[in-house]
């Protein structure tokens, strides 16, 4: 009995710690799929609900097109960075060049991403509309998110969140969902804590009650307590289980008189 009291109460404790957490989930996971209603306002500002996307499709392919020549200077310093490497190996020392080659492997991988990088930018300016769209689309979902989420997080946090979101700050948004959920892990931690300790003061006091409601068992029934099992009306049903089929033990020299 003591061991399935303690499951339900560690149960219930969880459960009591998690609600906020598990409803901002849930509501944010049946948000998820549905499709934001959007409208592009007058000089281009699309309003999806309560918020406003303050970048219109002209700045967003202006962005683009930034971005691209960007990634062009970055593929011309690294093609000019590997080609000083490739020099400097050819009359290095053995122990450099273990360096080098560790420094030429950094510059190769950095010259696959921007390529990547390229052709996605690429087919995004090939297909504008679409792929502003399905920025608008992200950005509204990824706001409802965060307004379910608004209860675990702090008001400077959330405002903080959907000002990136507003901007089209993609990469300021991702690393604020990213603080959000280390937030939200701190506050799990926590709890856990806390639960581990009301548990164990909670059993601490279960074995007081215990000796207590056994005591009462050797006493007169008050009215409206069943004489045979000891259990009370107001008393949970699994103690009355209990008290129903855990034989008594002897006596006890020790008394505990609950007044």
């Amino acid at each position: 009995m003591g061991q399935r009291f303690f499951i339900s109460l560690k149960n219930s404790a969880a459960a009591a710690v998690c609600t906020t957490i598990l409803a901002a989930a849930l509501s944010a996971s049946a948000k998820e799929g549905e499709t934001r209603t959007c409208e592009t306002k007058l000089g281009g500002q699309v309003v999806c609900g309560d918020l406003v996307i303050g970048i219109t499709l002209e700045q967003y392919e202006a962005g683009l097109k930034k971005r691209a020549e960007e990634i062009r200077g970055e593929e011309a310093g690294n093609r000019i960075q590997l080609q000083k490497l490739m020099e400097l190996t050819e009359r290095a020392t053995s122990a450099e060049k273990e360096s080098l080659r560790g420094q030429i492997a950094a510059v190769e991988a950095d010259k696959r991403a921007l390529e990547a990088e390229s052709k996605g930018v690429a087919d995004r300016l090939t297909n504008l509309q679409a792929s502003y769209d399905g920025l608008v689309q992200k950005l509204a979902e990824a706001n409802a998110a965060l307004e379910a989420f608004a209860p675990l997080i702090s008001t400077e946090a959330f405002a903080q969140a959907q000002a990136m979101l507003s901007r089209g700050d993609v990469l300021g948004a991702e690393r604020k969902f990213v603080e959000i959920a280390d937030t939200v892990r701190k506050i799990q931690a926590q709890a856990d804590v806390v639960e581990a300790r009301a548990i164990f003061e909670a059993g601490k006091l279960a074995e007081e009650r215990i000796d207590g409601a056994r005591l009462v068992l050797t006493m007169p029934a008050p009215r409206g307590c069943n004489q045979t099992t000891g259990s009370m009306p107001s008393v949970p049903e699994d103690w009355q289980r209990w008290w129903a089929t855990t034989p008594l033990p002897p006596p006890s020299k020790k008394r505990h008189w609950v007044l």
